[in-house]
């Protein structure tokens, strides 16, 4: 299943001091209800996680309350979000289904 994106839109979020074991990566597709419908994660040491609303995964899970509204880019004391396209999104998640990361640029023309 792909996203839909005339109705979601994707984010990545930069974790500056994730918890051992946490993602230090994490990205996003997330619905007009601002609520996550799938998810990558990129670990310390290469790994990578995805899970979705029709893909669970015990160890990594979708959030429960909706992501922040922002527009463009966000910085906050713990993180640092920006909008992505939607076809780096799927590039992420299919690699991310191998079970290991490697770093995948956004080549698209904008990221937003």
């Amino acid at each position: 299943m792909t996203g839909d994106p005339l109705r979601n839109s994707y984010i990545s979020i930069y974790r500056y001091s994730p918890n051992r074991g946490e993602p230090y990566q994490i990205y996003v597709e997330i619905d007009s209800g601002r609520r996550e419908v799938r998810k990558v994660g990129a670990f310390s040491g290469g790994r990578g996680e995805r899970v979705g609303t029709e893909y669970p995964n015990p160890d990594f899970t979708l959030a429960s309350e909706p992501v922040v509204e922002f527009v463009g880019e966000l910085s906050t004391d713990d993180a640092f979000l920006e909008e992505i396209s939607g076809e780096w999104f799927e590039d992420l998640w299919e690699e991310a289904g191998t079970g290991s990361m490697k770093f995948i640029e956004d080549d698209s023309e904008s990221a937003f």
